[in-house]
């Protein structure tokens, strides 16, 4: 029901893993990784909101994009950190 917190625990918010994502596409793929990765962030910080207020399936869609987002991420800063490597490396 709107408005109550339901009973049972939360979707998952993904924090780590964002903070993790986050610190990988500042170091990897500043261009690509480190806006998805804030997108994701966003996302995983509303489900705790979401979530506290009732809306519980606007809390599990909200975690749904950030994984979304955060997989983008990483892939992302995978790719960026082949293209770095390559850059600096591949002259040899």
């Amino acid at each position: 029901m709107l408005g109550y917190a339901p009973s049972g625990s939360p979707p998952s918010t993904y924090q780590v893993w964002g903070i993790i994502a986050i610190i990988f596409g500042v170091f990897c793929s500043l261009i690509l990784g480190f806006p998805a990765a804030l997108i994701g962030r966003s996302y995983g910080r509303k489900v705790t909101d979401l979530w506290a207020g009732g809306d519980v399936q606007a809390a599990a869609r909200a975690s749904r994009t950030a994984r979304a987002w955060l997989i983008a991420s990483t892939v992302l800063d995978v790719i960026g950190l082949i293209l770095l490597s390559v850059s600096l490396f591949g002259t040899y």
